[in-house]
């Protein structure tokens, strides 16, 4: 294989040892081979850089595997002029010509002094920020759904027709009820009227009707505290909101083009310009 870097690096990473190899083939045909092993503490990752460096090499490679690779690539992406290669363990291990048992961190190493390991995409810090929250704030969103159908169960369980009378059982409206109901198990008609915002098209009445009777007591404590998890999810759905709206200002512009295609998925009302 012909070479193409004169110093190369590839690193086999697991959840607690790094595997490295460093290949020196500059004025030589045969490339010396400097093997070294890590932990992935972050004193020893901070080791790596600076052994990486000892050598002279700015070009490493390592496998895309779970979310080890992650520390790795920020700390190594710190240093000036790096060239890293995020490479697809299975486009690795397709391509030909490893004819030994050599270890990966040195076919590592080889086949990306020849160049042939594909990049994997890897975003800028401030992008892999932004997905982190992204994808938690999804992840609370399908939570906070799941918990709010358990508590429209729980009323279905007993004849508490609710959310037939109110557009959502989890507004302002339909929230001030729960608690009332959660703390003494019935809700009196006048109790509902004070509850009730402008705008809910049905009358007091009606939604007394639709709720009346009294829940029993075991049932009272678990809406209560499904009602505080509840509270709970909104606060931490606000909080990261907040957080994600923080980082994603250098990226605003691009955010708000992308909001104006007609009839995006996943389009976030929230965002405003």
């Amino acid at each position: 294989m012909q070479q193409l870097l004169g110093v190369s690096c590839g690193l086999d990473i697991h959840k607690d040892m790094i595997a490295a190899c460093i290949l020196k083939a500059r004025y030589c045909d045969t490339p010396e081979v400097i093997h070294e092993e890590f932990t992935t503490m972050r004193g020893d990752l901070f080791r790596l850089r600076e052994w990486v460096q000892s050598h002279g090499c700015m070009d490493v490679a390592m496998e895309s595997t779970g979310v080890y690779w992650k520390p790795t690539y920020g700390i190594l992406e710190e240093v000036e002029g790096m060239n890293l290669c995020l490479t697809n363990a299975y486009h690795m291990r397709n391509v030909p010509g490893r004819k030994n048992d050599e270890d990966d961190a040195e076919w590592i190493a080889a086949l990306f002094m020849c160049g042939l390991l594909n990049k994997s995409f890897v975003p800028e810090r401030g992008i892999r920020d932004l997905r982190e929250y992204t994808r938690y704030h999804v992840k609370l969103t399908q939570s906070r759904v799941r918990l709010l159908n358990r508590i429209e169960k729980l009323l279905q369980t007993h004849g508490f027709k609710l959310s037939s009378v109110l557009s959502s059982i989890d507004g302002v409206s339909g929230l001030s009820i729960l608690e009332k109901l959660g703390k003494r198990g019935e809700v009196s008609v006048w109790e509902v009227r004070a509850s009730l915002e402008r705008g809910v098209k049905r009358t007091a009445d009606e939604i007394a009707y639709a709720i009346n009777g009294k829940l029993p007591v075991s049932s009272q404590m678990l809406l209560r505290t499904m009602l505080d998890s509840l509270f709970s999810y909104d606060m931490q759905l606000t909080e990261v909101f907040s957080g994600m709206m923080e980082i994603a200002q250098p990226y605003m512009p691009t955010i708000l083009l992308m909001a104006t295609i007609p009839g995006r998925k996943g389009s976030n009302p929230q965002i405003k310009g």
